[in-house]
């Protein structure tokens, strides 16, 4: 439902520009944001043949496919087509050379879908799979059958309580764990130690099959469909070697004021725990305790860095910027980020896994979306300052209303509310990420990941929705 919005951005083609986004806007429809018509046509082609095209419009910058029913708000057999759709979409755009980067939340409303970022780089010929997590304890499996005993062993090696059911549903093989992985993570119980080490696991197993880690995406409206974790096969970035050495651990964020690492190894325990570059050194409050829950080395951080205001809610990304920068100079390549319930207070859990040591001086900083109308560059110079600003000026059409220092960080204040919008905004909050990005490539950065990495949410009688969005990490 709703209507396509009348939108003037920029030509796509006359600015060479690196990425594109996707929009899952309303109940019906999908958007391109500054794509080529090379994506225009692929993406036209496989809607054609997998979802029926009830409308089209074409804009400058913009186009928009009105699609047979709601599909955000589908359940069941019908939800798993839509992520049947986005598979095949995602391996042909990689096919013309336009890898999936980014699966981001660009807006308050705690149901609305990720966008989506697309790089160009080179094209690859691969498939992609797809590990949708339902409900309160389900896992659904859409790939090929040799996978389905794969994923059923990473689930018992890694989550005690067992599985209740097997059966195909739908177009998937769908696993019934016993308990309710999806819920006690959201409630931090005894149980939730075993979850980030269950993905964990799958995507260790996934790893030594073939198929890398390529994006976790919500792309339904409803509560009982969470994140799905979507995976490419590439056999040959993958060696024997990798297959044998590669070392996995999750972070997690728990909590307002701890930090967990799960299956971390004695050398990267010391790593994190050394008192002069490690977190004691990078969290300016201080450490209040250091223990063992679990099998988890959790750090009891003094304030409340999930749920932080002011100064602290700068130093609680700045420190996940250095923790990414400490394991990186280290070995230690951030491989994944997803978020495992659609609880207002759930924050992004963080996969790493083992990389050769590149001998350069990594450079990292984070871009902070916050409250309806602000960006914040945390750790960042002169030159991005004007990159980012530069890009909020030709994407966002209400322009900006005041620049300020916050706590040693770089903040806009935007005219109007571009991350709580609807109709045509939406459009241009979008285009002004895709810029942002765009013009951040260009100086040599790339996107670690977008993460949500705060608690805080408003509730009053008749709202409640996040205060923040999802914050962007980047390194040279």
């Amino acid at each position: 439902m709703g209507n396509t919005p009348t939108v003037n951005l920029l030509n796509q083609d006359q600015l060479k520009l690196s990425y594109f986004s996707v929009q899952m806007s309303g109940s019906d429809r999908f958007r391109l944001i500054l794509a080529p018509d090379e994506v225009k046509q692929v993406t036209k082609n496989v809607l054609n043949s997998t979802w029926q095209i009830q409308d089209e419009n074409y804009q400058v910058g913009f186009a928009e496919f009105k699609l047979k029913g709601s599909p955000w708000y589908k359940y069941g057999e019908e939800d798993l087509e839509v992520k049947y759709f986005l598979s095949s979409l995602i391996k042909s755009y990689y096919q013309i050379g336009w890898h999936l980067k980014a699966s981001t939340d660009l807006e308050r409303s705690g149901s609305d879908t990720d966008t989506l970022f697309f790089q160009k780089l080179e094209p690859v010929d691969t498939s992609v799979i797809c590990l949708s997590l339902n409900s309160s304890d389900k896992i659904r499996i859409l790939g090929p059958d040799n996978l389905y005993e794969v994923i059923k062993n990473s689930v018992l090696n890694a989550w005690p309580k067992g599985i209740q059911r097997e059966r195909m549903f739908g177009l998937s093989y769908e696993i019934k764990l016993n308990g309710n992985p999806w819920t006690d993570w959201s409630r931090d119980s005894s149980d939730a130690f075993n979850i980030p080490i269950l993905v964990l696991e799958i995507m260790r197993s996934l790893f030594n099959k073939g198929w890398l880690f390529v994006a976790a995406i919500d792309s339904g409206k409803s509560q009982s469909s969470l994140n799905a974790l979507y995976f490419r096969y590439a056999p040959d970035q993958i060696t024997k070697m990798d297959m044998e050495n590669t070392r996995f651990f999750a972070l997690t964020l728990n909590k307002s004021d701890r930090i967990r690492l799960h299956q971390s190894d004695q050398d990267l325990n010391a790593l994190i725990s050394n008192q002069s570059y490690g977190i004691h050194s990078l969290w300016p409050r201080g450490i209040q305790k250091e223990s063992m829950i679990g099998n988890a080395l959790e750090f009891k951080l003094s304030g409340n860095p999930w749920d932080s205001h002011a100064s602290e809610a700068v130093e609680s990304r700045l420190l996940l910027n250095n923790l990414f920068n400490l394991f990186a100079r280290y070995g230690w390549n951030l491989y994944a980020t997803c978020d495992l319930t659609k609880d207002l207070s759930n924050k992004s859990t963080f996969f790493f896994r083992t990389k050769p040591i590149e001998p350069k001086n990594l450079v990292n900083f984070c871009l902070s979306l916050n409250e309806s109308d602000k960006i914040r560059l945390i750790n960042g110079d002169s030159g991005l300052t004007s990159d980012v600003k530069e890009a909020v000026l030709n994407g966002w059409h209400k322009g900006i209303r005041k620049e300020s220092d916050y706590f040693g960080s770089f903040q806009i204040k935007l005219n109007g509310y571009p991350f709580s919008t609807f109709g045509s905004d939406k459009v241009y909050t979008c285009a002004m990420m895709t810029l942002i990005l765009s013009n951040l490539e260009r100086r040599g950065f790339k996107l670690l990941c977008s993460a949500d990495v705060s608690q805080k949410y408003y509730c009053d009688k008749h709202n409640y929705f996040p205060v923040d969005l999802h914050s962007w990490f980047f390194e040279n």
